[in-house]
Parts: structure tokens; C-alpha cells; sequence
């Protein structure tokens, strides 16, 4: 919407300016439908709203384990089980965080059929590597396998053994070693009631 040549937010009123950027939302989903009584001028933050309030799937609020139990799922593909929603999937894998890239997140792959038939993927959020992650009474366990056969549930532990049994002392050069050379596995125990 334009008022005096000044371009608003239909939604929330707000003005664009370098911090408030204003997109095109299409009412009824479709891209492809460019008449003007379908277009509606939008901030990003109110664009977000809509399509949270419009599809609850969306930004994560309804999880993997309720579209499951909502019905929304016709086929899930996997055998491993989530910690997190306790539905089947394909495990965890790790990615590098968009906004700090020396920042790995866990995450757990589902792939699944859609009741209108067309297979899709998401995952479940589980947490950063470095932290102890603990999901409906599980602690992640990581295991550190070293080359020469040495190992450790600790990555301390596992450089001071590259740095001994290795003679490797310059910090890069370990942590170089150790990607190239050394295998890294993560596994959810349970935890016993105490």
C-alpha cells in the first residue's frame, strides 16, 4: 500500500525504510496469480506470521511426531528411531550453522510420504555439537576412534593421546590429524531413574 508515495505494510503499518523491508504475499498461495485483488503488500515480519497462522506446519510448529499422530503423514521411511518425536527416520547428521559456521547442529533426518503423494524430508532440531544434549531421558555419547586403534569418549583425552603418541604439538596440526585420521561417532543412551 502507498500513501503519499510513501510505501506501508498493509498488516502492521510499518514504514520501509533500510531496517523494514516490504515483499508481495499472494492470499491465496498461488505465485503464479498475479491479479491485483490477490497481492497484498507486506513487511518479512508480518509475511512470517501469515504463513505460520495459514500452515502450522511451517517454522517448526507442529513437529515430525505430530503430523504423524495428526494424520498428516501417509508413509514414513527410516529405521531408526528420533530421540527427540520418537518417529522412524534415516539418523542424525551434522551441519554447519548458517549464521556461525564453526557451529555444528544436530539434527535427525525423517523422509516421509505426504498424503497428497509426494515424498518430502525434514528434520528435527536436536541441539549443537559441544553441548550436552539431552532429549526425553537420553545423553548423547560421543565416541572417538583413532587411527592407530586408541579409543575415547573424550576429545581432551583424545588430543593429549595425538599429541603423545603422534608428537604433533602445534594445535592446528592436531586438529588437522584428528579430521583426517580419527572417527567420530554420537550415540543416545538412556538414562536410568534414579
Amino acid at each position: 500500500m502507498s500513501l503519499n508515495g510513501v510505501r506501508r505494510c498493509e498488516v502492521c503499518g510499518a514504514v520501509e525504510t533500510e531496517e523494514v523491508r516490504l515483499c508481495i504475499h499472494h492470499k491465496d498461495g498461488n505465485r503464479l496469480n498475479d491479479s491485483p485483488d490477490n497481492l497484498m503488500v507486506v513487511c518479512l515480519s508480518c509475511h512470517g506470521k501469515i504463513h505460520i497462522k495459514n500452515n502450522p506446519m511451517v517454522h517448526g510448529k507442529m513437529n515430525f511426531g505430530e503430523r504423524v499422530k495428526a494424520g498428516l503423514v501417509s508413509k514414513v521411511y527410516g529405521s531408526k528411531v528420533c530421540p527427540k518425536c520418537g518417529q522412524l527416520g534415516y539418523g542424525v547428521v551434522k551441519q554447519k550453522a548458517l549464521s556461525n559456521p564453526r557451529r555444528v547442529m544436530l539434527k535427525f533426518i525423517h523422509v516421509y510420504m505426504d498424503l497428497d503423494g509426494v515424498k518430502r524430508a525434514t528434520a528435527c532440531y536436536l541441539g549443537s555439537k559441544g553441548k550436552k544434549i539431552v532429549i526425553k531421558g537420553c545423553r548423547v555419547v560421543e565416541r572417538w576412534t583413532c587411527s592407530c586403534g586408541y579409543r575415547t569418549d573424550s576429545k581432551w583425552r583424545l588430543i593429549l593421546h595425538v599429541m603423545k603418541k603422534h608428537g604433533l604439538k602445534v594445535y592446528e596440526d592436531i586438529r588437522r590429524f584428528i579430521l583426517e585420521n580419527c572417527k567420530h561417532k554420537v550415540k543416545w543412551v538412556k538414562r536410568e531413574k534414579s
